[in-house]
């Protein structure tokens, strides 16, 4: 079964809610219910990548699998855009040399 859903933080209470994901993180026709902390776990971790490295203008995970409870999600593909770098003039710091 595929179902596509665009989730963005914060990924509280509404996060299970949610009409388009919300039956199936609990599950749905005998599913076992998806690891919804795995999840939440995953956005966090993205999110904090995206503060940390600045020059990271896009990620695009698609898709991202759930899997049953206690059992992780998997990123199938995720292609990533990052703002060219600024040559400093100096090779031993130019970021594009590393």
């Amino acid at each position: 079964m595929r179902v596509g859903c665009t989730l963005l933080a914060p990924t509280g209470a509404p996060f299970s809610a949610t009409r388009s994901i919300g039956p199936f993180m609990k599950g749905v026709r005998g599913q076992m219910p998806a690891d919804r902390a795995a999840l939440v776990a995953v956005i966090t971790r993205i999110s904090q990548i995206l503060c940390d490295l600045p020059e990271i203008e896009e990620i695009d995970v698609n898709p991202m699998k759930v899997l049953a409870a206690e059992r992780g999600c998997v990123a199938v593909e995720c292609p990533t855009v990052l703002t060219p770098a600024v040559s400093t003039g100096n090779p031993s710091k130019d970021p594009s040399r590393r």
